[in-house]
């Protein structure tokens, strides 16, 4: 069930994303993946996107699969969802890395990805995650759009 319950919360952060790379970020093998995605297709819980091709396939949340992913978030005590300590090892450094280069200052997307050597459609995933998980928050400055760590609340 905690499987489940990872891909469900990397559709719900990212909202259409393919097979490969819901297994990087819900940190499952290629054989449980497909098993798991299975079953979570078969009980309507996600479906297939449009974005899929024949070489690759692309996962939403359905109506019902956003309805049970709030569902358990509201009543379980353990904390499910994917963060940047759940993540794989490699993922993991990517997204220090990141949020160490915003430490020092707000940066663009082009500054990061001269600065840490992210390839543009890998940063932009990062970038994503980080902000959907409430890591680092978006601005204007000079008309350009840039990355900053985000506020904290006391």
């Amino acid at each position: 069930m905690l499987a489940h319950l990872k891909i469900m919360s990397t559709l719900d952060i990212f909202c259409n994303m393919n097979t490969t790379r819901i297994a990087e970020f819900a940190d499952l093998t290629k054989t449980k993946i497909a098993e798991e995605l299975s079953e979570l297709s078969e009980a309507g819980i996600i479906a297939e996107s449009t974005k899929s091709t024949d070489k690759m396939k692309y996962w939403e949340l359905t109506e019902k699969g956003t309805e049970l992913l709030k569902f358990y978030s509201d009543i379980l005590t353990i904390d499910f969802r994917i963060r940047v300590d759940t993540l794989r090892t490699d993922k993991k450094e990517k997204c220090i890395q990141i949020l160490s280069a915003l430490e020092k200052s707000e940066k663009s997307r082009t500054e990061l990805s001269n600065e840490l050597g992210i390839v543009n459609k890998e940063l932009d995933l990062f970038l994503v995650f980080l902000e959907k998980t409430n890591q680092i928050q978006i601005d204007v400055v000079n008309e350009t759009l840039c990355y900053k760590l985000k506020e904290r609340e006391n």
